[in-house]
């Protein structure tokens, strides 16, 4: 049999041999892809999917492939190309919501709450910093409830503060409390005070300095012209009479709060009645 017989028929020296299945069956140096998904790949294209080691097959690949495809379908009007150094970033803040100018940054505060005042120098720093319209309303609603959290709690502070001046000033002095506030109130009506401006004096100087003050005042609006025990006024009461009557008067104006309102506002038989018996006390 000749050599080209011998080839031709698949001639194998190891034919029949225990365990020699297979030897031989690729002619071909054997290599690190061969029967792979990367087999056929130059050596580079080989070491970049190896360090990946996100792609285990074809089909990881074509995944890929078709996200990538999603992305560059989009229109490149609206992606948003990041600025190189140097560059204005006007443009990334507009395409992010930014508005044109500061002064258009708006913040509409919810139903029976008010409105935070923000200088214009802060929106100018936001809006330098890129802010966008939604983020400017968000960042004021939560400011908005920090301030009004922050007022809510000076007022109860306020309150305690009241409360604990006037539980120490019953125990200093007893009866004679009832007496220095009444004629405080009185000094607020000669001097013109509406509740509002009381309100402010006491806050300002507390409880205490508030009566203080006001007793003062009407010392120096009473003294020398005032009617003593003995005398009689026009009325034909005494001071302490006339005093009684007024006291009278101011416990019940505190407890009706229209009628209260009415002596307040200037108007009235109340207010017209304090007036007199203010003129003759201190006549």
């Amino acid at each position: 049999m000749s050599e080209e017989q011998a080839v031709s028929e698949g001639v194998s020296i190891l034919s029949g041999v225990s365990g020699a299945e297979g030897v031989a069956d690729n002619p071909n140096p054997s290599t690190d892809t061969e029967g792979s998904w990367l087999e056929g790949c130059d050596e580079d294209t080989v070491g970049y999917f190896q360090n990946q080691k996100r792609f285990e097959g074809v089909a990881d690949l074509a995944k890929s492939y078709r996200e990538l495809e999603k992305f560059r379908g989009a229109n490149e009007s609206e992606l948003i190309r990041k600025p190189k150094e140097g560059e204005s970033w006007d443009d990334v803040y507009t395409a992010l919501g930014r508005p044109e100018s500061a002064s258009e940054y708006v913040y509409q505060p919810p139903e029976g709450s008010e409105a935070v005042d923000v200088p214009d120098s802060l929106k100018e720093v936001l809006f330098k910093n890129g802010l966008s319209s939604s983020g400017y309303s968000e960042t004021m609603g939560a400011y908005s409830e920090w301030v009004a959290g922050e007022v809510a709690e000076q007022a109860n502070q306020d309150r305690l503060a009241e409360e604990a001046e006037i539980s120490e000033l019953k125990r200093e002095l007893g009866g004679d409390l009832d007496i220095r506030v009444a004629t405080a109130d009185a000094a607020a009506v000669a001097m013109g005070f509406d509740q509002d401006a009381a309100d402010s004096l006491r806050k300002s100087l507390g409880v205490r300095g508030m009566l203080d003050v006001m007793n003062k005042i009407h010392d120096a609006i009473g003294e020398d012209k005032v009617n003593n025990s003995n005398s009689k006024s026009a009325y034909g009461h005494t001071k302490e009479q006339l005093i009684n009557e007024k006291n009278q008067l101011m416990d019940a104006l505190k407890a009706d709060p229209n009628r209260n309102k009415m002596f307040l506002s200037g108007g009235g038989e109340d207010y017209n009645r304090m007036k007199q018996l203010n003129e003759s006390i201190h006549a």
